[in-house]
């Protein structure tokens, strides 16, 4: 069941039915729950401290696209994940490693990959 959608929602681009299709597609959502809500990570080269990233993801997402955003984000696309000295696998949800908002997490780059 859709919720009343105010008229000022309704724009006339997308009319009274986009207004409603969108209340419908949203409605079980909570814009607030822990699992819609971005976590920020920094991610500092595990010899110098220094911050390669900080890259911003979802609780559910796994390491290996923490990994890849950070890849991104600090250019060197070769690099494994450390949390507390203990390397990160890659099937770990970012929750599930243990890894909340303003969490660090070590990285090392790797040269080449053989």
């Amino acid at each position: 069941q859709a919720r009343d959608v105010p008229s000022q929602a309704l724009s006339s681009r997308g009319g009274a039915g986009a207004a409603a299709l969108f209340c419908m597609a949203f409605e079980d959502r909570n814009p607030l729950a822990v699992e819609n809500i971005l976590v920020q990570i920094l991610a500092k080269h595990v010899d110098s401290g220094e911050v390669v990233a900080e890259v911003f993801v979802y609780p559910a997402d796994s390491i290996l696209t923490m990994r890849k955003a950070i890849g991104a984000a600090s250019g060197c696309p070769h690099l494994v994940l450390f949390l507390d000295g203990c390397p990160l696998p890659d099937h770990l949800t970012v929750e599930g490693a243990g890894l909340e908002n303003h969490s660090e997490v070590d990285v090392h780059i790797m040269d080449s990959v053989t």
